[in-house]
């Protein structure tokens, strides 16, 4: 298994509610017979906290829950 070391663009979202969305991100290519996991990362906007790992694992989309009602995020998929 392979974690993937690139920073890729920031994903798609959907399904949105006041305190869940779904994220949607592009595959990446494996090497070889290698399998590819993505970590999706979310950080509270305009704050000076660190990314938080929210889900690890092969799938390309995931649904995160227990969002905060009216808090702006960034999310990013490594």
């Amino acid at each position: 298994m392979t974690i993937s070391p690139f920073i890729r663009l920031a994903p798609n979202i959907s399904e949105i509610t006041s305190n869940s969305c779904v994220f949607h991100w592009q595959t990446h290519k494996p090497l070889g017979n290698d399998t590819i996991q993505y970590i999706l990362q979310l950080q509270t906007y305009k704050k000076e906290n660190d990314y938080t790992e929210v889900y690890r694992g092969e799938a390309t989309t995931y649904r995160v829950t227990d969002l905060e009602s009216g808090v702006d995020y960034r999310a990013r998929v490594c």
